[in-house]
């Protein structure tokens, strides 16, 4: 879906920390990371495109704040959008 939207999602090393941390478990190994995936990356981001906070053609940028992924949403440098603003 995030593709048909041409949506472009980037990570900021704080995130892949972030997942890395909550993903990982010395007994399991890597093995967590796709439930932590979803639940901090996939799930609140779903939650944020059916908001409207995500348009399509943005580029959104994943950080951390107080614990919690957080989610930017901005048009592309170049763009009408961009340049409006």
């Amino acid at each position: 879906r995030v593709k048909a939207k041409e949506v472009h999602i980037e990570l900021e090393q704080s995130a892949k920390e972030f997942l890395i941390e909550k993903g990982y478990d010395p007994q399991y190994g890597a093995r967590p990371m796709r439930r932590a995936v979803e639940r901090y990356l996939e799930d609140p981001f779903a939650e944020e495109l059916l908001r409207g906070n995500v348009k399509g053609g943005d580029v959104v940028h994943v950080g951390v704040n107080n614990g919690k992924l957080v989610f930017t949403a901005a048009a592309p440098a170049g763009s009408e959008a961009a340049s409006a603003s």
